[in-house]
């Protein structure tokens, strides 16, 4: 089994897989942190662990299971106070050779093309964090007031 760790938004040649199985660690810098915080459109982010266990079914093919684990800050959209927020999530994700993709038929909604033989693990990852999101936070008591006034 292969254990490797990259930097979050390295791309990974296929070819550098030394075996057909293993784990990926997607690491983070504080500038990577930054860049994602500010892509995320939240206050902070205080922690992100992403493993990823793979399996290469052949040299186009490549099946993952993401564990994310994400602690941070947003907004309110009420108050723009600081709110906290924890995710942890478990999703599979297949790699194609986008050659071999007929997008006529896509009946998987995680899949996701390698163009030159290359993936980016932490791409797909964002994406799926960003989808994980509440796109509407508020403070506990604005809820407790919204059902209240829905009664």
């Amino acid at each position: 089994m292969n254990k490797i760790s990259i930097n979050f938004f390295d791309v990974l040649p296929l070819e550098s897989l030394k075996y057909n199985i293993g784990d990926i660690n997607l690491s983070l810098d504080s500038s990577t942190n930054t860049l994602i915080t500010k892509r995320l459109d939240i206050i902070s982010l205080d922690e992100l662990n992403v493993n990823i266990k793979y399996k290469q079914i052949n040299k186009t093919t490549l099946n993952t299971i993401y564990q994310l684990k994400i602690v941070g800050k947003q907004k309110c959209v009420v108050t723009l106070e600081a709110l906290d927020f924890k995710i942890e999530k478990i999703f599979n994700m297949n790699f194609i050779n986008i050659n071999k993709l007929d997008l006529k038929k896509l009946d998987d909604e995680y899949l996701e093309p390698i163009k030159n033989n290359k993936v980016n693990l932490g791409e797909v990852a964002l994406q799926m964090i960003s989808l994980f999101l509440d796109p509407y936070p508020k403070l506990k008591s604005f809820n407790n007031i919204i059902e209240n006034n829905n009664k």
